[in-house]
């Protein structure tokens, strides 16, 4: 369990304006541009974030309708938030409770997400600002461990020994445990997996009659592929 299940968990009974969705914006609320005086608390944390962030053009409604943004150009998204467990766990550790929580649609994105993940990494990057005291302990806590032959195999248990059921939401027909090449946007996942292995064939320049050699689990199916296109006659894949 991360951190984002833990501090939902703890707040997953409460009542009151927690539980709420978020409410329209209106001009009685903070509004986006106001002082650090007139913000509530979750605000300024918020405001704190964006700082550490590079101070990215983001506007975020909080649960009560307050707006928070830095204010010094157009925001390129607007990210609603529902419930207080849910940026608690975001200024906790936004690397990981961000993705969950957009995943979980307890967090909603007005505009394009690839150009707002974007604008966060840049600005992320320009900034010359020192990690907060959290975050280098959040780092050191995630520092690689000594691996030992027990935490290895519970690690494979955990990661691998959960269904081809579930693996083959993600995966496809093919299972072959790659990335996957979408030549267009209205490609299915099976037909992104095996434009995939073509593209890899093509990149190699193998011709029919030659042999490859699998030297990881998830090229077999371009292994079995190729063997495949040979008995068909092609000369090139």
């Amino acid at each position: 369990m991360n951190a984002c299940d833990k501090i939902a968990s703890g707040s997953g009974h409460a009542t009151g304006a927690d539980d709420r969705p978020v409410t329209p914006v209106s001009d009685s609320v903070a509004p986006a541009s106001a002082g650090p005086r007139g913000r509530s608390v979750e605000a300024r944390l918020l405001l704190r974030l964006l700082a550490r962030l590079g101070e990215p053009p983001l506007e975020f409604v909080l649960w009560t309708g307050e707006r928070v943004s830095t204010g010094a150009t157009e925001p390129v998204a607007r990210l609603s938030i529902a419930k207080r467990a849910t940026l608690l766990g975001i200024l906790v550790d936004p690397q990981v409770c961000f993705g969950d929580a957009y995943s979980d649609g307890r967090i909603t994105i007005e505009g394009d997400l690839v150009r707002m993940l974007e604008t966060v990494y840049r600005a992320g990057a320009g900034s010359s600002r020192q990690p907060s005291t959290l975050r280098r302990v959040l780092d050191l806590l995630r520092r690689p461990r000594i691996n030992s032959l027990a935490g290895s195999r519970n690690n494979i248990h955990h990661h691998y020994d959960i269904g081809n059921a579930f693996y083959s939401l993600w995966l496809g027909d093919t299972m072959a445990y790659t990335c996957a090449y979408y030549s267009t946007p209205s490609a299915t996942l099976d037909e992104a997996q095996m434009a995939k292995m073509h593209y890899v064939c093509r990149k190699l320049r193998l011709n029919a009659g030659e042999r490859s050699h699998r030297a990881e689990s998830g090229l077999i199916r371009i292994a079995l592929s190729l063997q495949r296109m040979s008995k068909m006659g092609r000369q090139r894949c």
